[in-house]
């Protein structure tokens, strides 16, 4: 998830797009496995001058498990990663929260964890 806090009466955004990057490839269908990073680009295009209070990128993933057993159900809710970045902010560029009209990139890199779970506990009563 991606969000851009930006000051009303400002110029506006035409638009905000995220590109993927794998291997030094842009990628519109990557494929990702535990400890590889989720890399790319935030793309915003800018009508006028725009005042921005920061542009965040946001990493969260989860697995949810629904068992039934026997007519007892359960579930099992496990967040893998949830994690933020700041991809700009005033004074990251020395622009002091303006972005010029025009487009402006800004890189973004989440490393997915190690290890994750394969096995779920399921209670027996």
């Amino acid at each position: 998830m991606f969000s851009c806090g930006a000051t009303k009466n400002s110029g506006s955004i035409l638009n905000f797009d995220i590109y993927f990057v794998q291997n030094n490839v842009l990628r519109s269908d990557p494929i990702y496995r535990p400890g590889d990073f989720v890399e790319g680009y935030c793309v915003v295009n800018c009508k006028g001058r725009m005042k921005i209070d920061a542009i965040e990128a946001k990493m969260f993933g989860r697995a949810k498990v629904f068992t039934n057993e026997y007519k007892e159900y359960q579930t099992q809710d496990l967040v893998y990663i949830a994690e933020e970045q700041v991809i700009y902010e005033p004074n990251m560029e020395g622009e002091q929260g303006m972005l010029k009209d025009g487009y402006h990139k800004f890189k973004f890199s989440f490393k997915l964890p190690e290890e994750y779970v394969i096995e779920f506990k399921i209670d027996r009563l």
